[in-house]
């Protein structure tokens, strides 16, 4: 069997605004052409585009074009054409078709140099004119769909053209989609194999015809988009499940993409299509690539790449083939696409301007005739006049793709000197209420509510809110008119989507009931995903939300009174400049600073040391690590956490949360014996309160080995304990990259506390960056290539690259659930920079107490709490965890805990800052490493305590001042001010005394051990 893939690239798509092009050009288009390139040179695609789309290829990124044509002229990619403006063909004339057509092929031949010979029908929209259309412009083969074909009930015979699958799939009723696979398709079925040369009103052989399936190519889409249900290995097992060679007819092929481009690389607006999430369009998708050269590796060694002309040329299918008139891609109707409100209004004003012309064409100089022609076909962009509003769906039509059909035509109207409105019944009032009014009425609900119980922040907004809706449902100022100005209605919209904005979002009402469906025939990709049965877009997206597997949500998707999900994720030695949200420039962490911008980041945040262990000590008990008499990291041998320590992750799982630790522990008790089972001698991360754990197994001299080999990542996964028990080689997490493991086992267990409906506390330690160095797998070693840097620094930057990219997946992993809104995600380090990371200007580094050693990223995300896109220069620390991920979840801290934090949720939530009357003198603590894990000499003198009031840090050696900084106006402790305020000096080594001398919980064994932590 061969195989085809055909990216579909259409810049004219709904809610893609010129601001967004060249993301999206670079994002999908780029990335898919220069991975096909650098990993599977000589790898045969297909990469279709109207000409609207390359001649803003051009004007974006040029470099990108030229990519493309280097693709073409090595044969790797064929180029596919379609209509200039993306119409849907048959809700036009032929002639005006034919112009989209034409105005195409000047752009390729202009920016290109080519005319392509296979032709991308948009939803391959059929009338009885299409194919001779096509054919007359210079196309040999043209795209077609199975289920449109399939489905047909007016086949050259007069009867239904498959009357197997059209007595099981086929309905009258109109509608967008039609995923109703009830028959089951035998693999080595003709029509998905091999190309038709006889079409319709044809000669044999003018024109062939080969055909796309939803059955496969609705699968590649939400494979792409990560939806539940549709891994890399069910869709392998669904390529497979269809790719059957006809007996007699020899090797057939199949195509297993023929869909958005921008659905690789990009999320396009998957999420408004199919989530509600209408502010959630052409985000970066972080696992694309990693995807894509997943797939083509995988498919690959199932047969080979061709390009679709080269499937056209296989051995031909003797039946005759054609399609009903009016139909569509993914069995809907090609006339629904004419039937939104936009739509309605704009198409008699469209056919006067046609009207006119055609009786005047004759007396208008060429050039006039064409640019009328020209603007008059830009008009029909069906992405301007969609999508529809539906009471379980009420989207409205994005003011630019509006404003490109209304302007359009607007200037054909004026081109062909005017035409006579009073014929028209349009009305730009009803219009406007048919788009606008039912979103706008959710909101207003919200507004009410929130007027009545909010806080006063949330009455102020709900009162601006309910005044801007006032705004985007007035009407009487354009009652009568034939026409809706696109200035009108972007005045309405933006109104509108303020108005969304300022409520929190709203919750898409959801249906009372599933649809019921009943289906002998297996499992389809559509039913799984809750679409079998359904036969119109109304009905579909009931189905889905009754179903559950759509979070029919935009902004809120839990109530009021629901606990919220906690995410604290902790990178292991990153520093303060490692970021790029924070200033650095070594590697781009685009899902990172993405979390870091839609929430609040904290410029002045420390972990409680300069080493490992004790920060983890403090993130789970809100102490200081002193109280456990936890001085240094632990040795892997006989120090642990002792079970008399209460946890964040006891109190809330107290509380009813589901508590789950992934990643590095790094607090003792993972200790196996020979069988793999966990011995009971230390606590483990189950006696501190999580009933579900993934880590690696901590055990001399396996770590240290594992170290010095460099595998502790590349064989992370043979080294995993899971809740007391070494996994074993059949274990499907057993030869996975460490990164890769954590955090696909975090994504599980959101998806399972997802289907439970519990709050969950997910603790996500991540190890990197800390050493040893390793390459992360592709992309990331390629995309963080550069000139002049060391292996380990290249090592580094793959590293952060692989765990920023795990990031993205996750936060989209809730985003795919609906949990965003209602899920606080925190973000930290438990310590600074080691060897390859930046602290930027700051002193010292890992195992030193200067700020570079403590001082470190911090961000907190949490939709409607938490205020985005600030910042901050309070001071927080790791010791201020515990308490305030306590208020966030609502629950008390038992009577008899003494934490040494203090709660930042008042802060973060636009409160005033903790004050250091509050707060008190904050401690540090570390025994003495006299060698920094930097690549220079450790600061001298050495300190092995702090003591931290207000804009004062003292630095001392057993209670021996040594240095003292003011904070705030020497950042960088380059003024050692000890000699200028001995008795302040002296006051502050008295509270560190007194602080040392305070009683400990000595249960747990501390002992001496290397610096490796």
């Amino acid at each position: 069997m061969k195989y085809v893939m055909i990216y579909h690239a259409n810049l004219n798509y709904a809610y893609l605004t010129p601001d967004n092009y060249e993301f999206v050009i670079r994002e999908a288009y780029e990335m898919t052409i220069d991975t096909m390139r650098k990993q599977f040179p000589g790898t045969k695609y297909v990469f279709e585009a109207s000409g609207y789309t390359v001649e803003m290829m051009e004007k974006y990124a040029p470099a990108v074009v030229e990519k493309l044509k280097a693709a073409i002229a090595d044969g790797s990619c064929e180029f596919m054409g379609s209509p200039y403006a993306h119409p849907m063909l048959p809700n036009f004339p032929e002639k005006d078709c034919a112009w989209s057509l034409e105005f195409s092929h000047r752009i390729y031949d202009e920016v290109l140099g080519m005319r392509p010979v296979s032709f991308w029908n948009p939803e391959c929209g059929w009338r009885d004119y299409v194919p001779r259309m096509i054919k007359n412009a210079g196309y040999k083969y043209l795209a077609g769909d199975f289920e449109s074909y399939s489905r047909c009930e007016n086949g050259p015979n007069g009867g239904p053209q498959r009357p197997e699958i059209y007595a099981k799939e086929a309905t009258k009723e109109k509608n967008f989609y039609n995923f109703d696979f009830k028959y089951d398709l035998p693999a080595d079925d003709y029509a998905l194999h091999y190309p038709f040369n006889h079409v319709h009103d044809l000669g044999e052989d003018e024109l062939r015809v080969f055909l796309r399936s939803d059955r496969v190519c609705q699968y590649a889409v939400r494979y792409f988009m990560g939806m539940e249900g549709y891994s890399h290995e069910d869709y392998l097992k669904t390529i497979d499940r269809y790719s059957g060679d006809r007996e007699g007819q020899g090797e057939g092929a199949l195509v297993i993409f023929a869909d958005d481009a921008e659905y690789i690389g990009t999320n396009g607006w998957f999420r408004l299509k199919y989530q509600n999430e209408p502010d959630r369009v052409f985000e970066k998708v972080p696992d694309a690539q990693e995807k894509l050269i997943a797939l083509v590796t995988a498919v690959k060694e199932r047969g080979e790449f061709i390009t679709f002309a080269e499937a056209c040329k296989l051995a031909p299918n003797t039946q005759p083939i054609t399609w009903d008139d009016d139909a569509a891609w993914h069995g809907a109707r090609a006339s629904t696409w004419a039937s939104t409100p936009m739509a309605r209004m704009l198409r008699p004003w469209q056919d006067l301007i046609r009207e006119k012309l055609n009786l005047i064409e004759a007396d208008l100089p060429v050039l006039v005739s064409e640019r009328i022609w020209y603007h008059l076909t830009n008009s029909y962009n069906s992405d301007g006049q969609w999508p529809p509003t539906l009471p379980h769906a009420p989207h409205i039509i994005h003011p630019f793709n509006y404003a490109y059909c209304y302007e359009n035509l607007l200037t054909a109207h004026h081109l062909v000197g005017g035409v006579d409105f009073e014929g028209l019944d349009s009305d730009a009032a009803e219009t406007l209420g048919e788009v606008v009014d039912m979103q706008s009425r959710l909101i207003l609900k919200k507004a009410k509510k929130l007027q009545a119980g909010g806080t006063e922040a949330e009455k102020a907004d709900a009162v601006l809110a309910e005044r801007l809706l006032a705004v985007a449902i007035e009407k009487e100022s354009v009652r009568g008119r034939k026409t809706l100005d696109a200035g009108e209605y972007m005045v309405r919209a933006d109104a509108m989507v303020e108005a969304r904005r300022l409520v929190g979002g709203i919750v898409i009402e959801k249906a009372e009931a599933p649809v019921d469906v009943q289906s002998s025939a297996p499992e389809t990709v559509c039913q799984r995903a809750g679409w079998s049965g359904v036969t119109n877009m109304k009905k579909r997206i009931l189905s889905l939300v009754a179903l559950g597997f759509l979070s029919v949500q935009m902004g809120l998707a839990a109530s009021p009174e629901a606990q919220p999900n906690i995410l604290l994720m902790l990178a292991d030695d990153l520093g303060y400049r490692d970021l790029s949200c924070f200033g650095g420039t070594a590697v781009q962490t685009p899902n990172l600073d993405r979390l870091a911008k839609q929430g609040t980041t904290f410029t002045h945040f420390y972990s409680a040391s300069a080493v490992c262990t004790p920060t983890r000590a403090s993130v789970l008990t809100g102490r200081y690590p002193l109280r456990f008499n936890i001085t240094r990291h632990f040795n892997d041998i006989d120090g642990f956490l002792p079970e008399a320590a209460t946890t964040v992750a006891e109190v809330l799982r107290d509380a009813g949360y589901t508590t789950i630790h992934v990643g590095k522990w790094h607090l003792g008790g993972l200790h196996v014996d020979e069988s793999g089972r966990r011995l009971t001698d230390q606590p483990g991360p189950r006696q501190h309160g999580f009933e579900t754990y993934q880590t690696q197994i901590e055990q001399q001299p396996l770590r240290t080995a594992m170290g010095k080999g460099r595998t502790i990542y590349r064989k992370g996964g043979t080294v995993l304990l899971r809740n007391d028990q070494r996994v074993g080689a059949d274990d499907p997490y057993y030869p996975k990259h460490l990164t890769e493991a954590n955090g696909d086992f975090a994504l599980q267990r959101i998806e399972e506390c997802a289907a439970a409906n519990k709050p969950f506390f997910l603790n996500l330690w991540w190890l990197v960056p800390h050493a040893p160095y390793e390459p992360a797998p592709e992309p990331y070693w390629s995309e963080t290539a550069a000139d002049g840097i060391s292996e380990d620094q290249h090592c580094f930057r793959s590293m952060v690259r692989h765990m920023d990219a795990k990031v993205g997946q996750i936060l989209a992993k809730l985003d795919e659930f609906g949990l965003a809104t209602n899920t606080l995600v925190l973000f930290t380090s438990d310590n600074g920079a080691a060897y390859e990371g930046n602290i930027g200007e700051l002193k010292g580094g890992k195992t030193d107490l200067h700020d570079g050693g403590t001082r470190v990223p911090m961000f907190v995300r949490w939709p409607g709490k938490i205020p985005a896109g600030r910042e901050t220069d309070a001071f927080g620390s790791t010791i201020d965890l515990l308490p305030t991920l306590c208020e966030v979840a609502g629950v008390a801290l038992p009577g008899d805990l003494s934490v040494d934090g203090t709660s930042l949720l008042p802060h973060m939530t636009g409160g005033a800052a903790p004050d250091w009357a509050q707060r008190g003198t904050v401690f540090w603590q570390l025994d003495l490493y006299k060698q920094i894990q930097r690549h220079y000499p450790k600061p001298k003198p050495y300190a092995t305590e702090v003591v931290r009031s207000g804009k004062w840090k003292m630095l001392s050696r057993q209670g021996i001042p040594v240095e003292l900084f003011n904070i705030d106006a020497d950042p960088n402790e380059k003024r050692n001010l000890l000699s200028r305020h001995p008795e302040r000096a002296t006051a502050m080594a008295g509270q560190v005394r007194a602080w040392l001398a305070e009683k400990r919980i000595t249960d747990g064994v501390i002992a001496k051990s290397s610096e490796e932590n």
